[in-house]
């Protein structure tokens, strides 16, 4: 199953450097920006005096407005750091369209071209696949290859027909351009020059919508971390698929977003509702759905999560622990009120002293928590390692894991001691209870490791 990644592209870049004796940057400003006159490219950061002051500044939308930021450093420069210009994206485009050749000068071979621009994997016969560099689409009924490319506030894409001799370019300055508006575009270009009659729906067959029950589930996608914190992607970056009476699936990201319709064509095949794409599902030996790929999107696959790890359970496992660590702030509260109804002493004291571990431990995962939500606040650092935030936040989890096997004992003498009343040692286990489950939560989705 394909999971694209920067990473490899970046290792490329390392191997190029490595094998030609210069460095990635001095490589292709010398072997390919240069002989296709991209005069205004660089993987250079920061940028070039001579094209530091042209340089667009990227917008994020905020309380009703675009507001600048300052400029991305990308930490896999292979894999992003370039910028550019339409003009000079052009020059590469009519490059690859004349395998490899752009007036008169050539920066490949023709079976260069040829290999580059052939599918060589996919994830299923009935699915778009990977080219070298390029990603197969199928739109209007003609076979394109192209690349996106992504960073917080610049999102950019590039497609090419060869058997058509066309390819198209835009790029986004703003956050928001992370959206549709991309493929809206290039479909309304494609319905503009390659207009394509609509696809018939697909008659409702009972064979193959019997079936659609058992495809229900959480996919989360192939392309996701799994040694470090970056694994909690998978929290959000999934998609539920839902079967309906009709023998249709509905499909969505998180709170319901992006939600679109399939119909079944064939056995284990759904065509979108009102669109082209396709999805198709994937089984075992035993016949088990072990996950779905789209058409439109050969980087990845979608693997269906079990059921242990529904972000929905995880969310609200760590939604209820929150919200008990909240409620143990009320101690301090009904220490003031025991002390105004003049509590023995000792007796105050030594329940005090036991409910201090449990209050700490609230306290240090709260902390925790402002802290984490301070960092995502900023997605941008992320994209360069952790951010300091976060890793300042770690010290506090760390604590709490102390205060809470301090909290755990203080539970056991509060049982056996008859502390306070018994709700009140059924909610103390609860907060403790929920320190150990958050804890789980936090050491399951690798919140707290930061290495690669």
């Amino acid at each position: 199953m394909t999971a694209y990644s920067n990473y490899s592209t970046a290792l490329a870049g390392a191997v190029v450097a490595r094998v030609s004796g210069m460095s990635f940057e001095d490589y292709v400003e010398r072997r390919i920006f240069e002989p296709l006159a991209m005069s205004r490219t660089t993987f250079r950061q920061p940028l070039p005096p001579a094209l530091a002051g042209d340089v667009s500044k990227g917008y994020r939308y905020d309380q009703g407005a675009f507001r600048p930021e300052d400029f991305e450093y990308i930490n896999v420069g292979p894999a992003g750091a370039m910028s550019s210009t339409a003009g000079d994206m052009a020059r590469f485009m009519i490059a690859h369209l004349q395998n490899g050749e752009y007036e008169g000068r050539r920066i490949f071979g023709q079976e260069t071209a040829r290999r580059m621009h052939e599918r060589h994997f996919g994830n299923d016969p009935r699915v778009t696949g990977n080219a070298h560099g390029f990603w197969e689409r199928r739109l209007n009924g003609l076979r394109w290859i192209s690349h996106g490319g992504d960073t917080l506030l610049f999102h950019s894409y590039l497609i090419l027909c060869p058997e058509q001799n066309i390819g198209f370019f835009v790029s986004f300055n703003t956050i928001t351009g992370a959206g549709n508006a991309r493929e809206e575009l290039l479909q309304a270009i494609l319905d503009r020059y390659y207009p394509q009659a609509d696809l018939p729906e697909p008659v409702p067959n009972p064979a193959f919508q019997e079936g659609a029950r058992s495809l229900e589930g959480v996919y989360g996608l192939s392309r996701t971390a799994v040694s470090n914190y970056e694994k909690a992607q998978d929290l959000l970056l999934n998609i539920r698929v839902k079967a309906t009476r009709e023998g249709t699936l509905l499909t969505s990201l998180p709170f319901g977003l992006g939600a679109r319709q399939w119909r079944p064509v064939e056995k284990l095949v759904f065509r979108e509702v009102g669109g082209q794409d396709r999805l198709v599902f994937a089984v075992d030996e035993r016949g088990e759905v072990t996950g779905a790929f789209l058409d439109s999107n050969p980087l990845f696959g979608l693997v269906k999560r079990p059921w242990y790890r529904s972000p929905a359970l995880h969310w609200a496992s760590a939604g209820a622990a929150a919200l008990l660590f909240l409620s143990a702030l009320l101690w301090p509260l009904g220490a003031v009120v025991r002390f105004l109804f003049r509590e023995p002493a000792g007796g105050a004291r030594k329940s005090w002293l036991l409910r201090l571990p449990a209050l700490l431990m609230s306290l240090l995962f709260l902390g925790f928590i402002a802290g984490l939500a301070g960092a995502l606040s900023r997605p941008e650092t992320i994209m360069v390692g952790a951010p300091a935030l976060l890793k300042q936040a770690r010290v506090l989890a760390l604590a709490a894991f102390a205060a809470l096997a301090a909290a755990a004992w203080a539970a056991v003498r509060a049982w056996r001691g008859k502390y306070w009343t018994r709700p009140g040692r059924v909610h103390y286990t609860l907060v403790v209870l929920a320190g150990a489950v958050f804890s789980a939560f936090l050491l399951y989705w690798k919140l707290l490791v930061f290495s690669p």
